[in-house]
């Protein structure tokens, strides 16, 4: 009797928020974009995601971020990161209203009718509008909803990367709703290769990848900063969000045989939580952890030579991109699309991903090849920059961004 009373109302809450959702989205004069991302906290994608809503702020996005808290983290330490996991939501909210949907789909208490509350308020609205888009980045509720929307709706989806460990994840690259979706952002030419290839073993038509369109990753670039003198030592610096494929204490090895040389190179970590990784580094690594004002990072970049960068996979990252804006030179794991657009030796140095203790080797012999010949630096960083410029341009991306996710005449 209670399973039977719960559906009901379960149902009835649904065409409800359903009913009233769609009579207020008719009196929208705008198109409707509905923004899904999975997190807002500080990161390379989060950045991007950001990016896409600047370039569409004026249509007023409604933005939906699936977690609150990491879910993917241990409970000990999404405790003490809570306020990384939400480092960014004042960035987000700048562009549209923040909707939590883990404060529904996870809901202590009735969950089932939150759940039901907001499935009926976003299908409701979408579904009463002519010109309604759907952006996300992979997330199973949207792929949840997407056979309840009409065909009208147009779906867009982005892909940073896909996964380390199972690189023809069809989940993460969203192949069980491919034909759902309209309109594909990719960040790289080299994920539209690899996209032709995974469409090819799975029998999608050939043509569903000329709705796939690649938007390099940008960044604001001005004028090259001066170089700064290191007469004392060579800086360098790493920066990246606390995950398994970063690698952080290869960085830590790298450090370490640094220091043995005696080598005069400091290193910054910006980003991993020092409580976690302080002991297993060296004197000559100094731990600044979570930096979630973009400026900061800039300042840092503008004061330090080289960017390391040691994952065992990457998409296009934005870090690197913004560091060789600012003239650091990237020192860099060859995985993803790096290697299009850093050529080793001219504007920065590639790492072999595997096997590990080759990375440290070269990581460690190029660092010292820069103590050993500064005027390498000079050349490389120039290189570096006009790389930069010459690919991206966030003006150009923004553009893009805005060509294909707004509707026409809107």
């Amino acid at each position: 009797m209670i399973n039977r009373l719960r559906v009901i109302l379960t149902a009835i809450t649904y065409y409800y928020s359903w009913t009233v959702a769609s009579c207020k989205a008719k009196f929208v004069s705008s198109p409707l974009i509905y923004c899904f991302f999975p997190f807002c906290s500080v990161g390379g994608a989060e950045k991007v995601h950001l990016d896409i809503l600047k370039a569409i702020m004026d249509i007023k996005p409604s933005i939906f971020v699936r977690y609150k808290v990491n879910p993917w983290l241990p409970v000990k330490e999404n405790n003490s990161l809570f306020d990384e996991n939400i480092a960014w939501l004042h960035l987000f909210k700048k562009y549209g209203k923040v909707t939590f949907l883990s404060d529904y789909l996870e809901s202590s208490r009735l969950s089932s009718i939150k759940t039901a509350w907001i499935k009926g308020k976003i299908i409701g609205a979408m579904n009463a509008k002519k010109k309604s888009v759907l952006f996300f980045w992979n997330d199973p509720f949207v792929k949840s909803i997407l056979p309840l929307l009409r065909p009208r709706v147009k779906v867009i989806d982005i892909i940073h990367n896909h996964k380390p460990d199972d690189p023809e994840d069809m989940e993460y690259l969203n192949m069980d709703v491919v034909r759902r979706i309209d309109k594909r952002i990719l960040v790289s030419p080299h994920l539209k290769t690899f996209l032709k290839k995974i469409y090819s073993r799975n029998n999608i038509p050939s043509d569903y990848i000329d709705r796939t369109h690649v938007i390099l990753n940008g960044v604001s670039v001005a004028s090259l900063p001066a170089l700064e003198k290191f007469d004392e030592k060579l800086k360098v610096i790493y920066v990246a969000r606390n995950a398994v494929e970063k690698r952080i204490y290869l960085v830590c090895k790298i450090a370490n045989e640094i220091q043995k040389m005696n080598l005069p190179i400091a290193f910054t970590m910006a980003g991993p939580d020092p409580d976690n990784w302080q002991d297993e580094g060296s004197d000559n690594i100094t731990w600044l952890g979570l930096v979630s004002d973009e400026n900061k990072i800039m300042e840092l970049y503008s004061v330090h030579q080289i960017f390391l960068l040691t994952s065992s996979t990457e998409g296009m990252p934005k870090t690197m991109i913004e560091a060789m804006a600012a003239g650091c030179i990237p020192l860099v794991s060859a995985v993803g699309a790096i290697m299009d657009y850093v050529k080793d030796g001219f504007n920065g140095y590639l790492l072999p991903a595997m096997p590990e203790d080759e990375l440290i080797r070269k990581a460690v012999t190029n660092l010292k090849n820069f103590c050993e010949n500064p005027i390498l630096i000079a050349e490389m960083r120039i290189n570096a920059f006009e790389t930069v410029k010459k690919n991206f341009d966030i003006n150009i991306c923004e553009h893009l961004y805005r060509r294909i996710i707004v509707p026409p005449s809107a």
